[in-house]
């Protein structure tokens, strides 16, 4: 009795450790090693998200992702390129970062430096073969960002580099009618010194830039609108002309620049 009770302590005992031994196979076969790369991996994104340039900058020399972004979308570069650091801008090109990488809205960084005006940071990256046609969120271009925001050496640069001036957001707009639309008078000349820039061309209420020029009462847009061959006998989609819309808005002396005889 004695020798078997002994046997079935023993077998326990056994079992019991054969338990014990293939739990710790089991989570050994899970557990992934954490090597210097992906502490730096983590620290990198880490860093992003915080929007710590700084920091971020000096990880990318322990070999990092260098185009891995953070939850908005945005790598280093978009970052560099929004705070208008060319240096690292010029350094991330040069380390192979994606010049056309996009956040989650499509923003790029070359949009970002348009946003700015920032002619150093554009250069950078249209040297180094940015799409300068990308297009954004709602269908945005940097061109139209630097348009509306009325950068005349950004939209030159744009323009000369490739930029399509009669591209088109959602809505049926050109850079030249967010031009209009926002008196950006320096920018409009610009885009009408453009051969291809279509002057007539409408957005999706059959608005031109002259409707819109006339609607502002801004005669010094009316008159260059004019003058570059704008046509005034467009009407919109309800039929309206530019003059109209300028009567209707109580613009007396745009709707004298825009009566037909």
């Amino acid at each position: 009795m004695v020798f078997r009770i002994a046997q079935l302590e023993l077998v326990t005992d056994l079992r019991a450790h054969v338990c014990v031994w293939l739990a710790v196979v089991a989570i050994a076969s899970f557990a992934v090693p954490v090597g210097a790369g992906q502490i730096a991996n983590e620290e990198y994104l880490s860093a992003l998200e915080r929007g710590d340039l700084d920091t971020a900058a000096r990880l990318v020399t322990a070999g990092v992702d260098i185009d891995a972004h953070r939850t908005d979308g945005k790598t280093l570069l978009i970052l560099a390129a929004k705070e208008s650091d060319v240096i690292l801008v010029r350094k991330l090109i040069a380390a192979g970062a994606n010049v056309d990488a996009t956040t989650n809205n499509g923003g790029t960084a070359l949009m970002f430096a348009a946003i700015r005006g920032d002619i150093e940071t554009q250069t950078a990256l249209i040297d180094a073969g940015a799409d300068v046609n990308a297009v954004g969120g709602f269908d945005w271009t940097a061109l139209m960002v630097a348009s509306v925001k009325g950068h005349v050496a950004a939209v030159r640069q744009l323009l000369s580099s490739g930029a399509d001036p009669n591209l088109r957001d959602i809505y049926g707009w050109t850079p030249l009618m967010r031009a209009v639309y926002e008196e950006r008078e320096q920018v409009v000349q610009v885009l009408l010194e453009q051969a291809e820039v279509n002057l007539n061309a409408k957005n999706d209420q059959g608005a031109t830039a002259l409707h819109l020029a006339a609607a502002k009462g801004n005669e010094a847009l009316t008159r260059s609108l004019l003058l570059a061959g704008a046509d005034p006998s467009m009407g919109d989609r309800k039929g309206r002309t530019p003059e109209n819309m300028a009567v209707a808005a109580g613009h007396e002396n745009t709707a004298k620049l825009l009566k037909r005889p």
